[in-house]
This record gives C-alpha cells, structure tokens and sequence, in this order.
C-alpha cells in the first residue's frame, strides 16, 4: 500500500488484490477479511505510536461495539 491508497472506501489496494484474484482464480472471503484486518491493525499501531490513538481504548471500544450488536440481533 502506497501513502496514497486510502484505508478507506476500498482503496486501491483492494481493487487491486480483487483485480489480481480474478487472474489468479476467486479470492475467498477469509482473504479478503485477514488482508481488511491486517490493514486495521497497521493503521491502529501507525496510530499509536504517533500518539493519536491508544489501542487498548480502541480494543475497548470494538469490544463493546461487538456486545451491543449481539444485543441487537
């Protein structure tokens, strides 16, 4: 990923791995999911060392983000 691509909205990073699979055969879901979640855990460490963000807060967060969803189903 270049400092252009954004994480964000499907960047050109996914496009990519999207376009490169359709020649390569189906990129599964699982692949799809472990390369959106390497990306986060690289923005939250970049984040975090910065000093922008604190990652176990963030962590924290998802947690009870994920509770209250289960609630909601």
């Amino acid at each position: 990923m270049t400092p252009k691509d954004s994480v964000f909205g499907g960047g050109r990073e996914e496009r990519r791995m999207v376009k490169e699979s359709s020649h390569q055969g189906a990129t599964t879901l699982q692949d799809l999911v472990m390369a959106q979640a390497l990306e986060i855990e690289a923005l939250m460490n970049v984040l975090e060392r910065k000093g922008f963000i604190n990652k176990t807060a963030v962590l924290e967060e998802m947690k009870r983000l994920q509770t209250l969803a289960q609630k909601a189903k």
